[in-house]
């Protein structure tokens, strides 16, 4: 399941008419920064309990 975060600022249509980000609005860059460091902070959460759950298990070798 993916949450779909809405703004006004589409990155798709800066790339094709070759506009700088720049110009975007400050509530743009944050709809943009927000989402990706959640998602980011999930991916690591994650990451590590899979990593606790390998060596609790000793599945993951470590050289």
């Amino acid at each position: 399941m993916f949450v779909r975060f809405s703004s006004r600022i589409q990155v798709k249509d800066i790339m094709v008419s070759n506009t700088s980000i720049i110009t975007s609005s400050m509530s743009d860059f944050i709809f943009l920064i927000v989402p990706s460091l959640f998602y980011l902070s999930v991916g690591i959460l994650i990451f590590k309990k899979a990593l606790a759950k390998a060596v609790e298990k000793a599945i993951l070798g470590f050289h």
